[in-house]
């Protein structure tokens, strides 16, 4: 009713309008029209504008995910794959086309049950979880990322991950030469031990040869009972002695006779021995270099060495077998040269033994070098036949390597520093033995300085009965007091180099200040290590590696004597 009566009163109203006036309301009304019209144009261009804008940083998003440095995707809860960009694709090694990828299929058995962990301890947390995980890749280098994964939606998560193989890989090597700053740090410490133990049991051998041998020389004339009985306590004092030299071998501080040699002539020379030792059962081949190979080598070391391999050899083959000792010649660069060998670039002799063994257990490979540790059942070996070597070798400049091991045998390179060129003709591999002993008409006197007592005892008897003077001094002080009080000349000094307040070298120089043509001989039961060389040619002096028999002892001082034309 109302609404009818409006309309009368509009009609009414129009109807009552003039013309004018009614053209100047359409007017108006198209006026405004096209004003909306512009508006609305406006703001389609605007509209446009920012659906482009938005497409452009759309495309650019895209854009600088697809080429971010780290590898980004969204999956769901089961591990498929709904984007991903182009470093997740390389890193997780997938296919530009590939579409269907799902995550079980890219990691490892572990890896899958890590990263489902990894995802409920994100749900579970309703927020960031980060874990570090290998992918296994195919037939790709597996590679260690650190993947950070987030919620998005309920169904959908964002993992976004690095590559930290190189992190890994330094953390490896950081481990490595860690456990072998630990392995060395131990060794140098079993090394300090055994040459402390090796230098206090040498002094009780040296006494127990030394009496074993005059009481041999006693018992001549006697019953056999009596000499058989101390024969054996020789014997036994010099197996005590090779012990002792073993375990200075693997300390580093055994006496090392170092002579220029081709070590061709060294093993060819060395090979009767080494096949009598194998037995024969075991069929032992030497197949020398063409060339000569020549080094700066102790012959009785390297022939250790050499035979301690071969011993591993036979040990390896108890039904017997075959051999093989190889030399040859090669140049190492620096690429070569394992870090924990003192080893520089240049060429080495290369001595190979090879056996047709079961190999060496994986296991065991990691320990091969220690002392003590052993394969073979207890009481066939001490464990110190490979630490020996290896000691042996790092004494020479060279190293050690284990270049196959498995079911076919076990074959063992050793690397000795090699002289580019090959040893002069004539020169010989051994060194001078001039027949020169103490007793052969020498009548001076000699100066012998020990702190152990049972030792100066028996050293002054033993040259006493070998018709020479003999002046004794319990240590450096009186040594010094009677070379400065003693008015006939001394020709020879025979002292001990480790001794409490004042040592062998002090001595030595006093005794050249006083006795310049004197000839001085150290002895030591810690090896020749104690000693510089450089001060041993400056004093024209020689040493001698306790324990000695008296023989050795009359030849080391003749040979001495005969240098200083005393």
């Amino acid at each position: 009713m109302k609404s009818t009566e409006r309309n009368s009163k509009a009609d009414q109203k129009e109807s009552n309008s003039t013309p004018e006036e009614a053209v100047s309301e359409y007017e108006k009304l198209a006026q405004s029209l096209s004003n909306h019209k512009i508006e609305l144009e406006v703001q389609q261009q605007e509209l446009e504008r920012t659906l482009a804008e938005l497409e452009h940083a759309r495309r650019k998003f895209d854009e600088i995910r697809d080429n971010a440095p780290v590898a980004y995707f969204t999956h769901d809860l089961n591990g498929l794959v709904i984007e991903i960009n182009k470093r997740a694709r390389q890193l997780l090694g997938v296919q530009l086309c590939q579409t269907d990828i799902r995550l079980n299929n890219i990691l490892s058995r572990d890896g899958v049950e890590l990263f489902e962990f990894h995802l409920t301890r994100v749900v579970s947390n309703r927020g960031v979880s980060s874990i570090e995980i290998q992918l296994n890749r195919g037939g790709l280098k597996p590679v260690f990322v650190l993947a950070e994964t987030s919620i998005l939606s309920e169904a959908l998560y964002q993992t976004v991950m690095v590559d930290i193989s190189t992190r890994k890989r330094s953390e490896q090597v950081r481990k490595k030469l860690d456990s072998e700053l630990q392995q060395s740090q131990k060794m140098e410490v079993l090394h300090q031990l055994s040459g402390g133990i090796a230098h206090d049991f040498n002094n009780i051998l040296q006494v127990l040869i030394f009496q074993s041998d005059y009481a041999m020389s006693l018992l001549e004339t006697e019953g056999d009972v009596a000499a058989q009985a101390v024969k054996d306590i020789c014997s036994t004092a010099e197996r005590g002695a090779d012990l002792t030299r073993q375990m200075l071998a693997f300390s580093r501080k055994a006496p090392l006779e170092k002579v220029r040699c081709d070590l061709n002539d060294i093993l060819e020379s060395a090979m009767t021995m080494i096949k009598r030792s194998l037995g024969n059962n075991i069929e032992c081949h030497f197949d020398p270099s063409p060339i000569a190979l020549g080094a700066w080598v102790d012959p009785v070391q390297i022939e250790q060495a050499i035979l301690n391999l071969c011993l591993n050899a036979r040990d390896a083959m108890p039904d017997g077998g075959s051999v093989l000792v190889q030399t040859s010649r090669v140049f190492l660069d620096r690429s070569q040269i394992k870090s924990d060998l003192p080893m520089f670039p240049g060429a080495y002799a290369v001595i190979s033994v090879r056996d047709e063994g079961g190999g060496i257990p994986d296991e065991a490979m990691s320990r091969i070098f220690e002392p003590f540790f052993s394969t073979k059942e207890v009481g066939k070996g001490t464990g110190l036949g490979m630490s020996i070597i290896h000691s042996i070798l790092r004494q020479h400049g060279g190293g050690i390597e284990i270049v196959e091991s498995n079911q076919g045998g076990t074959a063992i390179d050793i690397f000795l520093p090699c002289f580019q060129l090959p040893i002069r003709a004539g020169e010989s591999s051994k060194p001078d033995q001039q027949n020169q002993n103490l007793n052969h008409g020498f009548t001076g006197t000699v100066l012998v300085c020990d702190d152990e007592e049972t030792i100066l005892s028996v050293l002054t008897r033993t040259l006493k009965n070998l018709g020479v003077r003999v002046l004794s001094a319990a240590d450096g002080r009186e040594a010094i007091r009677i070379i400065n009080e003693e008015p006939e000349p001394i020709e020879l000094l025979l002292t001990d180099v480790v001794m409490p307040d004042m040592d062998g070298r002090a001595v030595c120089q006093v005794f050249k200040q006083r006795h310049p043509d004197g000839a001085v001989v150290f002895m030591s039961g810690h090896g020749d290590s104690v000693l510089d060389e450089q001060f041993l040619r400056d004093c024209n002096a020689t040493f001698l590696a306790k324990p000695f028999k008296i023989e050795s002892l009359e030849k080391k001082l003749g040979l001495s004597l005969a240098a200083n034309n005393l």
